[in-house]
């Protein structure tokens, strides 16, 4: 089976069918993921901690699902092995790398974290190289050597310490991702589909949260400063961003496959950096414009023409 990219269960072979409105889709695939950085820095910068942020995202993006679960008739008893998956893949997928977000928007900008995360692809090819079931060629060489440069030329924009250590967190967004690839396409609950195993996943990772939450305290759910950035608005919209972001990628995985719906990186990377400058008004030197360029050029050579064999390809899932 390919793991060269970051995909979840249900890819199967690109089809021209439909074009337009798989372009649409990938559009908002891609403008979503970059404004889901920007509210993340955006509560940050309003006063909640970081455990509080991830606590309030996860219960509400569960109570969205369960209503979507209990409209369609969706309802399942989890097994054990469903726990075990949902708690797994939720800490991959859900609970580090928005971590990752929060911890790193301390310190860099929105548009510095997308660039990182835009990586994904390129770490996963890695991997995947590492482990041999992907071929090393000149051409995906090449792709990491860019992936690396980027990085370092992100790092080398600014002489701050502290900055350097908001990139390293930012590292954790596309490892998670990377490693929640191998996870979900290795172990997917047989019999589940997709957004019964997605609300599996925010209800654990809720529940899992709950315990650390009241630990630290319990009692941190309240947004400081003053102004717009003092409410916790882009919490309430990061939250049902996250699950519409999470459908159009399911959607993406079925009819395109999971090379077109990785693609995705290409403009979430440029909308990541729009919305920081339209929301934030952050600006970038130089170097960091340049590192985001060789990203771009990075993925394109990792998520290069490819023709995968058909017995590789993974079924697509039921619908939703």
């Amino acid at each position: 089976m390919s793991l060269a990219y970051p995909a979840r269960p249900g890819a199967v072979a690109p089809t021209t069918a439909g074009l337009p409105s798989q372009s649409l889709l990938l559009a908002f695939l891609g403008v979503a993921t970059g404004l889901q950085f920007t509210l993340l820095k955006i509560a940050t910068a309003a006063g909640l901690d970081e455990t509080s942020m991830l606590l309030l995202s996860m219960v509400i993006l569960s109570a969205i699902l369960l209503t979507l679960l209990a409209l369609s008739r969706s309802w399942f008893r989890p097994s054990r092995r469903h726990v075990r998956y949902f708690a797994i893949s939720g800490m991959l997928g859900f609970v580090l790398p928005l971590g990752g977000v929060i911890a790193a928007a301390q310190y860099v900008t929105a548009g510095e974290i997308v660039l990182i995360e835009s990586l994904t692809p390129v770490i996963t090819l890695a991997i995947a190289m590492a482990r041999g079931s992907e071929a090393v060629t000149p051409r995906r060489f090449c792709a990491l050597l860019l992936g690396l440069l980027s990085v370092a030329l992100a790092l080398a924009a600014g002489d701050d310490p502290t900055r350097w250590l908001g990139l390293a967190l930012a590292l954790i967004v596309p490892l998670s991702y990377a490693g929640e690839a191998f996870y979900v396409a290795a172990c997917w609950p047989a019999k589940l589909r997709p957004l019964q195993v997605i609300t599996g996943e925010a209800v654990i990772s809720a529940l899992g949260l709950l315990p650390f939450w009241l630990w630290l305290g319990g009692d941190s759910l309240q947004a400081g400063g003053a102004g717009w950035t003092s409410s916790l608005w882009p919490i309430a919209l990061l939250a049902p961003l996250t699950g519409v972001e999470v459908y159009l990628y399911y959607t993406l995985l079925r009819r395109t496959g999971a090379v077109q719906a990785s693609l995705a990186s290409f403009i979430g990377l440029a909308a990541g950096i729009g919305w920081g400058v339209l929301l934030l008004g952050e600006s970038h030197p130089p170097a960091t414009w340049l590192a985001a360029c060789l990203s771009l050029l990075a993925l394109q050579l990792a998520l290069g023409p490819r023709v995968e064999p058909a017995a590789t390809r993974l079924a697509p899932p039921p619908a939703a």
